[in-house]
Order: C-alpha cells, then sequence, then structure tokens
C-alpha cells in the first residue's frame, strides 16, 4: 500500500516503462516457435512408417477386426486389436525374420482367433509385414500389404480383408485403444 504522502502523479506513473522487444528479439521467438513445432509435429510424421496409424476395415473378411492401430518401429510391429475379455489387447512382435517365442496376454485372455501358437517368424520391409506362425499342429502365413496412397490388405487364412487409413483429423476423433 503506498504512502499517504505520496502523491496522485507518483503512483500513476510507473518507474520502469514496460519492455518493449526489438526487432531482433521478436525474429529470433519467431525461428525458436517454427523450430519447437517442426521438432514437436513435423518431424514425427517425417520419420513414421507407412504402417502408423488408425486404419478401418472397407471390405473382406467378416471375422476380422474393424479397427486397427498399428506402430512400426525400430523392427518392432505393434498392432492394437480389439478382443472379447478386455477391450484391446497390443500385440508387438520382432520382425527381423528370425524365431521369436510367442507369448499371450498375461492375465490369461486370450485372442479369440489365435489359439495353440508356440512361435513366430515375421519380416518387415517399407510396404509388406510377412508373419509366419508356428502352433503344434502346423504353421499358417499372414500378410499385410501396403496396396496404394492408404490401402492395405491383410491376408489371413485364406481370408482377406482391405482397409483404409483414416485420415489425420478422424484419427484425432477415435478412440485411443
Amino acid at each position: 500500500m503506498p504512502s499517504p504522502r505520496m502523491t496522485r502523479q507518483a503512483i500513476n506513473q510507473p518507474k520502469n516503462p514496460p519492455y518493449k522487444p526489438t526487432l531482433f528479439v521478436q525474429i529470433e521467438s519467431a525461428l525458436l516457435m517454427a523450430f519447437c513445432i517442426f521438432l514437436g509435429f513435423v518431424l514425427p510424421l517425417l520419420l513414421r512408417s507407412s504402417f502408423d496409424g488408425v486404419w478401418f476395415k472397407t471390405s473382406g473378411d467378416p471375422t476380422a477386426p474393424a479397427e486397427l492401430k498399428l506402430l512400426v518401429h525400430k523392427g518392432k510391429f505393434s498392432e492394437v486389436i480389439p478382443i472379447d475379455c478386455l477391450g484391446y489387447e497390443t500385440v508387438t512382435l520382432i520382425a527381423d525374420g528370425r524365431e521369436h517365442q510367442w507369448s499371450e496376454p498375461p492375465n490369461g485372455c486370450r485372442v479369440a482367433s489365435e489359439p495353440g501358437i508356440t512361435s513366430y517368424s515375421a519380416q518387415l520391409t517399407k510396404n509388406s509385414f510377412q508373419l509366419t506362425k508356428h502352433a503344434r499342429d502346423g504353421a499358417s502365413n499372414e500378410s499385410w500389404d501396403l496396396i496404394g496412397h492408404g490401402r492395405m490388405v491383410i491376408a489371413e487364412h485364406g481370408q482377406t480383408a482391405t482397409y483404409q487409413r483414416a485420415s489425420w483429423l478422424r484419427s484425432l476423433f477415435t478412440e485411443e485403444p
């Protein structure tokens, strides 16, 4: 609280005028903001795989999931799929062409179409993901192929399903599994 001796003029006039940035500081701030936007939004889009994103089934196998979310990073292929007992499950496979042990979800809930699998091998290229699952009664093959811009065909057990990638705007309003 000001002293009663202070005049009205002293109260209304601040000691230091407000800071006004120079042109150099304004340009530097704009460049720093552009760099942060590039690092946060543009660079991740440039580094993502062609498989990454939310995919919606447009036709094909009626037992295939209506929606998938795929993430591919450093030779690992992750699929987020809906399952009966939990809602969603993430299955991550190592795509290096070697044989790997198959593991079921820790809670004992099995993915409905995958009983009895013991191991798998997977190979990933820019436009294709090939998966061989080994079970007690034999082996089965899956292929995930990108065909054109934003379209993918999944072939499994003699059935095929065609998927369309969600637009970036639509994927913002898709439930995140």
